[in-house]
Order: C-alpha cells, then sequence, then structure tokens
C-alpha cells in the first residue's frame, strides 16, 4: 500500500463538515509552530484559508463550535 504524504508543514488534522473545513496544528503546553509550519499558516492565510493552533480537546470543541455556528456544549 502506498503511503501517503503532505507537504511539509501541513496542518496535524484536517477535517469536514458539511460544506465547511478546519486546519488543526495540535501543541502540548507552550509548543510553538516550527518554521515549516509557520510558513505554511502564512501561506493558506494568504489564499483565505484558516488553520487554528490547538492545545486541548476544548480548544478544537470551541473552534468547531464557531465554524459551525453550534454551542460548544452540544459537541461530542
Amino acid at each position: 500500500m502506498p503511503k501517503h504524504s503532505f507537504p511539509h508543514g501541513w496542518p496535524d488534522l484536517t477535517c469536514f463538515r458539511d460544506d465547511k473545513y478546519m486546519l488543526i496544528e495540535l501543541k502540548v503546553g507552550k509548543g510553538k509552530l516550527g518554521p515549516s509550519q509557520e510558513k505554511r499558516r502564512l501561506e493558506l492565510r494568504a489564499r483565505g484559508v484558516r488553520m487554528a493552533v490547538c492545545r486541548s480537546l476544548e480548544d478544537v470543541m470551541e473552534l468547531e463550535a464557531e465554524v459551525s455556528g453550534i454551542a460548544a456544549g452540544m459537541l461530542l
């Protein structure tokens, strides 16, 4: 089976829901974007694509709620 790969610096998660999507980079603690990740973030932003850095499940749920317009407490 061929190995799939993404461009260097691509966010950890690419999530889809209905006609919306989110690109999420997962970090622990005070972890920062590396140089290739920061370059990718700027390239995506220049194209109008939003990429978020999330440090917890709560961060991911809040982002999903914001993108989908659903109250964060409604998500599981």
